[in-house]
């Protein structure tokens, strides 16, 4: 590496073709990397905003904490959550886009039908007796 950097300098641009293909591969990897990554925090996001439910707890971007009481769906793609705030009897309510969360604090518990894995696991019993 030495001697490759005390070398004189060279003629033309392209006898450092081996110094050019490396940078040239980084660039094209510091381009692409921050689309994939994109793209799988989009994907995350989009899968919290989906699962959010009435009695969700959750903090919006503008940092108004509050339980979620309602749902609205204008449209397909347009979805409005109405979210109340404040302790005691100075509770007040307001409206946001869906995509105004930032996170969810606390989810709501949602129970779920517990006869399917009854059944489930009553027929993998079964199986293994046999």
């Amino acid at each position: 590496m030495l001697e490759y950097l005390a070398s004189p300098a060279p003629k033309s641009l392209w006898d450092n073709w081996p110094l050019l293909l490396i940078v040239g591969a980084l660039l094209i990897v510091f381009m692409v990397m921050p689309i994939f990554t994109q793209k799988k925090n989009n994907k995350k996001y989009k899968e919290m905003v989906d699962k959010i439910n009435i009695g969700d707890e959750v903090k919006t971007i503008g940092g108004v904490i509050g339980k979620i009481v309602d749902i609205k769906s204008k449209s397909e793609t347009e979805k409005f959550m109405v979210i109340e705030t404040g302790t005691g009897d100075s509770k007040s309510t307001m409206t946001f886009d869906m995509n105004a969360i930032l996170n969810v604090i606390t989810p709501a518990y949602v129970a779920e039908d517990d006869t399917t894995s009854d059944d489930t696991a009553s027929n993998k019993k079964e199986d293994k007796a046999e």
